[in-house]
């Protein structure tokens, strides 16, 4: 189970500062709740959607540091001592601080790098240090007065693109961490894949554009057209810094090409429409149920 190794990797931190487990679950999936594995967890049943989840983690929180991952990742041995040193660093003027996403699948196929890299290219290694444009919800990390700053931006559903957003806005950047990654790796379908590359895609394009006017949402509609050009040009743009992942971008085109128009259409969705579906169903791995995301950390 997915979440048993997250939890574990959490659990086997090398002198990290004292911290709390705190997973945020689908309580109408069916799953089996792992061991503790020497660590108190607290369990907070959550809507099954991604943001929801985040949400109800982030609240029941009690620390003056949260840090976000998701179940299928496995934090770094260093993870939580190094991104809490980044996070309250006292030369640190960082709104958030996050790190890399590397993929652990060994000898991955065509379609398990390219769901990988279309997640997360601007997180896989090689990364710089410093100010950063964005952040993975799969490693971030927020000081809890930060969160307060912001008010309920983030108390119902926390959407990370409003949030980090608000965050650039009114606290400070946003900061990459180059040594405190999370690993993570999924095996999934392809018509699964493409179905939950529509869902996150319509909640992004439905919360990033909530509060612009009708006449604006049209003009952005039409330019959103183009939009699987420009994404394939940024990740094209990210392999082509290595010639290993240049060949491996050029191998798994067909389904890279796939999964961006999924994402492409579910913005435009929820651009126009301005609504985000009340839950996600997030792709399952073979052998394993189908269900919403199940937890936040």
């Amino acid at each position: 189970m997915r979440l048993a190794a997250c939890l574990a990797a959490l659990a086997s931190q090398r002198e990290p500062p004292s911290f709390e487990i705190v997973v945020a679950y689908d309580e109408g999936a069916r799953w089996e709740r792992p061991r503790a594995f020497g660590a108190d967890v607290v369990w907070v049943p959550a809507a099954p959607s991604p943001p929801l989840l985040a949400a109800a983690a982030v609240r029941a929180a009690r620390g003056d540091v949260v840090l976000l991952t998701e179940d299928h990742c496995e934090p770094g041995p260093d993870w939580v001592r190094r991104l809490h040193a980044a996070a309250v660093g006292s030369a640190s003027d960082a709104g958030a601080v996050g790190g890399p996403v590397t993929l652990t699948v060994s000898g991955p196929s065509n379609l398990e790098w390219a769901f990988h890299f279309s997640d997360f290219a601007p997180y896989v290694p090689p990364v710089k240090g410093g100010p950063s444009r964005s952040l993975s919800v799969c490693n971030v990390a927020y000081r809890r007065a930060t969160l307060e700053r912001l008010g309920t931006e983030w108390a119902e559903a926390f959407h990370e693109a409003r949030v980090h957003a608000a965050i650039r806005r009114e606290i400070g950047p946003l900061v990459m961490v180059p040594d405190a990654p999370v690993a993570t790796g999924r095996r999934v379908r392809f018509a699964e894949a493409l179905r939950e590359r529509v869902a996150l895609g319509r909640i992004y394009g439905a919360v990033r554009f909530a509060d612009a006017p009708v006449v604006g949402r049209g003009f952005r509609a039409v330019a959103t057209l183009g939009l699987p050009l420009l994404l394939l040009a940024r990740l094209a743009r990210k392999s082509w810094r290595t010639p290993k992942a240049a060949l491996r971008c050029l191998r798994a085109l067909p389904h890279l090409v796939g999964l961006v128009c999924a994402w492409s259409f579910g913005e435009w969705v929820g651009l126009v429409t301005a609504r985000a579906p009340l839950g996600v169903r997030i792709a399952s791995e073979p052998g394993r149920a189908s269900a919403g995301r199940d937890a936040r950390s």
